[in-house]
């Protein structure tokens, strides 16, 4: 994948599609980060910061913020995750529906680490994340095409696992501790 991503921004040269340009961005840092090439990932992601931030192209940016609180968390750099969460957090209430293609990536990830710093905002984000995959999955009318939905794409499923957990009401044996 990375080898066409590559051709494909060569193709584009300095002046080419911003939507194509900023689509191979992503994905080649969605791709060096699963194959944990963190500093690779991580050049694609700032670069696109770098060519759109002022560029009035916030829906993508969040997406590159994800991508970077991400490779953060997993260098245990919690301060640099959450700045870039911030950056999300300051996008969402203009433009609920961020990201490239669907905006699940950039709420799971903006939940994740509020919740590990234990901010009172994580509920709120996970459940507006949730909310959205509800509506994207009520257009869908085809029973099976709704369950590959949820059940075949890894961030729709961690989406909803996370929200699963978060809504599990106690056990009964803890609820009446003594």
């Amino acid at each position: 994948a990375l080898h066409y991503i590559a051709i494909g921004l060569d193709s584009l040269g300095e002046v080419g599609s911003q939507a194509l340009r900023v689509g191979f961005l992503l994905l080649a840092g969605h791709c060096h980060s699963r194959m944990m090439q963190d500093a690779a990932a991580a050049a694609s992601f700032q670069e696109l910061l770098d060519r759109y931030a002022e560029k009035n192209l916030s829906a993508f940016t969040a997406e590159a913020h994800a991508g970077l609180a991400n490779l953060a968390a997993r260098q245990c750099d919690s301060a640099t995750a959450l700045w870039h969460v911030e950056k999300i957090l300051a996008i969402l209430p203009q433009n609920p529906n961020v990201g490239y293609d669907e905006p699940f990536f950039v709420y799971l990830t903006a939940y994740r680490i509020l919740h590990a710093h234990n901010d009172p905002r994580a509920d709120a984000i996970l459940q507006q994340g949730y909310d959205l995959l509800e509506h994207y999955a009520a257009h869908i009318h085809d029973d099976s095409l709704r369950a590959s939905f949820y059940n075949n794409v890894v961030v729709h499923r961690e989406l909803q696992s996370a929200y699963c957990a978060s809504h599990t009401p106690l056990p009964v044996s803890v609820l009446y501790a003594h």
